[in-house]
């Protein structure tokens, strides 16, 4: 839902040059290049376990500063919380994916990958379509707005998840 939202924001509500745009949205690779750096050492850290809802509790914060985008100031904090956005979800990829992988029977590896993928990916497109529409009614601000409060009942989710007491992976999993 963000992308078409973040392009429909940038373009066409605050018309910032091409320029300006791809600079802005190049930040996510930035974030996620950086996420991968940090994913492991933060993991060992705080918990394979606990990285992964920690990961998506610093999204809410980061993905609401993106609807706040204007000039000046307010378009450095769309900036950092655009980057910190991708660098908290480079980092729960990088755990989520390890974790799941790690108690997964390897028998099942390749059922459970492409059943996550396929619900994963799969949910990209209606995404998409769904931030369109709320760009054309509500505008890419409201948009962002209801998008983000999505990102939150994720959240709320993984915290009412076993996740949320668990530092690590499960003892049995760890052998």
């Amino acid at each position: 839902m963000m992308q078409p939202l973040v392009i429909l924001l940038l373009v066409r509500q605050l018309g910032l040059p091409d320029w300006m745009v791809g600079i802005l949205l190049a930040l996510a690779g930035v974030g996620g290049i950086l996420g991968a750096l940090v994913a492991g050492p933060v993991a060992g850290a705080l918990g394979r376990a606990r990285v992964i809802w920690l990961a998506e509790l610093v999204c809410v914060p980061s993905f609401l500063l993106l609807p706040a985008a204007g000039a000046g100031l307010q378009m450095v904090l769309f900036a950092a919380g655009y980057m910190l956005l991708h660098v908290a979800l480079s980092v729960f990829n990088v755990a989520n994916l390890s974790f799941r992988q790690a108690i997964c029977p390897d028998r099942l590896l390749g059922r459970m990958n492409a059943s996550v993928r396929f619900l994963m990916w799969g949910a990209l497109p209606l995404g998409a379509l769904v931030g369109g529409l709320a760009g054309e009614h509500l505008s890419a601000r409201g948009g962002l707005v209801v998008a983000g409060l999505g990102v939150f009942l994720a959240v709320a989710v993984l915290l009412a998840s076993p996740l949320r007491s668990m530092r690590d992976l499960p003892m049995e999993a760890q052998s």
